[in-house]
C-alpha cells in the first residue's frame, strides 16, 4: 500500500528538477548576493515597499533585486555546495513540503533536497546574522526519530526505488555544544550536524578534489554506514608484523574510493585522532592524472588502516600457507561501508 497519495507524489516532484540547463541557471542566480525577480510594471510599486529595488526596466517587465537575508543566503550556499559536489537532482522551490505521516498535518518544509543515484539528502537550515549560542531544539529533535521513517518512505515512493536517505541539520553562526542534549538526540537518529566547520571543509574538498570530492564527503557524512550488504571479497596474503595482522591485496580504485577516507587536519575532523593528512595539491594531482592517462602506473602500495569498528571487522578465509614463509594465502572479506578504510599513505596516487 502506498505511503503517500499519487497527488502528493506529483506535488513533491513538481518542486524538484533534474534539468541540467535550468539547474545551471539556478546555480548562477543562487551564487549571487542578491535575490532577483522580473515582474509586470504594475507590480513594481508594491514590491518596492517591501524592500525590492529596480535593477532594469524592460519593455513589458521590470527586473527587481533585493539583498538576501542571512537565512536565504545560507540556504542558497548549501544548495550550491551540493550542486558543486555533483548533485543534479535538486529542489528549485523553497516551499517543498515532505509528508512523514498519514495525517494531512504530518508534513514538514525541507529547505534543500539533493538526490543522486544512491543517496538523498534532506537538509534543514538554521542561521544567525551573528555568532551566538543556539536556542534549544529539544522538541524538534525529540520528534525527529518519528519523522525520519516517514521522510524515507515518502522519498522512496517519489523516486520509486530504495535509496539511502540522510537528514542533515545545517547551522551557520549557531553554537551547539558537542555534549549537548540536542546533539545527542540528533546523533541517536543517525542524522548529521552540518556546522560552520563542515561547510568550510566541504568547500576545501571541492576546491582541491574537484569531481572526486563527493567520495570524501560521503565518507564524512555516512561514516561506518553500509553502502550495501555485500562484502568485498578479494584474494590476499595475511602476514604478521609486531604482533599485528596485515594484509596485502589488489583492489580497484573505484571500490577503494568509496570505502576510503582521509583524516585531514581540519576542524570538521576534530573528533577523530590522529588527523595528520593535508589536503590534496591540485597541481600535483593534475600531473599524476596525466601520467596515468599517458600509460604510466605506480608499482608501489597504498597503505590503508581499517578503522576497527566492530561492525566493520575484516574476515579472512584461509586457503593455504606459502612455502618457506609464515604468510598465508586466502580471501579477504571487507565490509562495504563508507569511511571504513583510512588512507594512511598514497592519497595522491589513489585520487589521481
Amino acid at each position: 500500500m502506498p505511503f503517500i497519495s499519487h497527488d502528493q507524489v506529483n506535488e513533491i516532484n513538481s518542486k524538484l528538477t533534474s534539468d541540467i540547463s535550468y539547474l545551471g541557471r539556478l546555480y548562477k542566480a543562487k551564487k549571487g548576493k542578491y535575490q532577483t525577480r522580473t515582474v509586470d510594471h504594475s507590480l513594481v510599486d508594491g514590491l518596492k515597499a517591501k524592500g525590492w529595488d529596480v535593477d532594469r526596466e524592460l519593455k513589458t517587465k521590470t527586473r527587481l533585486v533585493k539583498e538576501k537575508t542571512h537565512s536565504r543566503e545560507f540556504e542558497d550556499d548549501i544548495w550550491c555546495q551540493f550542486y558543486e559536489l555533483g548533485y543534479r537532482h535538486l529542489n528549485f522551490d523553497e516551499t517543498c513540503v515532505l509528508p512523514f505521516g498519514k495525517d494531512s498535518k504530518d508534513k514538514k518544509q525541507i529547505d534543500v533536497i539533493a538526490i543522486d543515484g544512491e543517496t538523498v539528502f534532506l537538509i534543514e537550515c538554521k542561521s544567525s546574522s551573528k555568532t551566538k549560542k543556539a536556542p534549544s531544539y529539544k522538541d524538534e529533535f525529540d520528534l525527529l526519530r518519528l519523522r525520519l521513517d516517514g521522510f524515507k518512505k515518502s522519498m522512496q515512493q517519489v523516486l520509486n526505488k530504495k535509496i539511502k536517505v540522510k537528514y542533515v541539520f545545517a547551522t551557520r553562526n549557531l553554537r551547539l555544544e558537542e555534549d549537548s542534549y540536542d546533539l545527542e538526540r540528533l546523533k541517536e537518529t543517525r542524522s548529521f550536524h552540518y556546522n560552520d566547520s563542515t561547510y568550510t571543509y566541504v568547500n576545501s574538498l571541492i576546491k582541491h578534489y574537484k569531481k572526486a570530492a563527493l567520495n570524501q564527503f560521503l565518507g564524512l557524512v555516512f561514516k561506518n554506514e553500509k553502502i550495501n550488504d555485500e562484502r568485498i571479497e578479494i584474494p590476499a596474503i595475511e602476514g604478521d608484523m609486531g604482533g599485528k595482522k596485515y594484509y596485502m591485496f589488489s583492489i580497484e580504485p573505484s571500490l577503494l574510493l568509496k570505502i576510503g577516507f582521509i583524516l585531514h587536519r581540519a576542524k570538521a575532523n576534530d573528533s577523530e585522532f590522529p588527523t595528520y593528512q593535508r589536503l590534496l595539491q591540485p597541481a600535483r594531482l593534475k600531473g599524476i592524472t596525466k601520467f596515468i592517462d599517458d600509460g604510466g602506473y605506480f608499482p608501489n602500495s597504498i597503505i590503508v588502516n581499517f578503522n576497527g569498528e566492530k561492525q566493520n571487522k575484516l574476515q579472512f578465509e584461509f586457503s593455504k600457507s606459502a612455502k618457506n614463509s609464515s604468510s598465508k594465502l586466502g580471501i579477504l572479506k571487507i565490509v562495504n561501508a563508507y569511511a571504513s578504510a583510512y588512507i594512511i599513505d598514497g592519497q595522491h596516487r589513489l585520487y589521481g
